[in-house]
């Protein structure tokens, strides 16, 4: 994925990003090794990039998440891996929380047939 960052434009692998939150006229990417770029690009570019791809969803105004970097639903928030939390919107919650049981179903079933390698000893 192509991010503008201040006159650059960066090629992101989109596996290596957790979230993207709007930070007036910027809009803030974390990397799932906590790094956090500052990207001059409008969140509404962003969202479209970012739409092209199932496991990230639109949790909020201006706040997108990386479902494979969720730890946990808690009392109407993401938690993510690295700590952070993202509110849910009221309006349309059930269909997020909907998108986001769908989105585990589907990759807990995608797992089952993955057998990983013996360990060594």
């Amino acid at each position: 994925m192509k991010i503008k960052v201040s006159h650059y434009e960066y090629s992101i692998p989109i596996r290596i990003i957790s979230s993207a939150v709007a930070q007036g006229h910027a809009v803030e990417i974390t990397l799932i090794d906590g790094k956090r770029l500052l990207s001059s690009m409008k969140f509404k570019e962003i969202e479209e990039l970012f739409s092209k791809y199932e496991n990230f969803i639109l949790c909020n105004r201006g706040i997108i998440v990386n479902m494979f970097e969720i730890s946990s639903l808690y009392n109407g928030a993401f938690i993510m891996k690295n700590g952070d939390r993202f509110p849910i919107r009221v309006k349309g919650q059930s269909k997020i929380h909907a998108a986001f049981s769908e989105f585990l179903i589907k990759n807990m079933r995608a797992e089952k047939f993955f057998t990983p390698p013996p360990q060594k000893k």
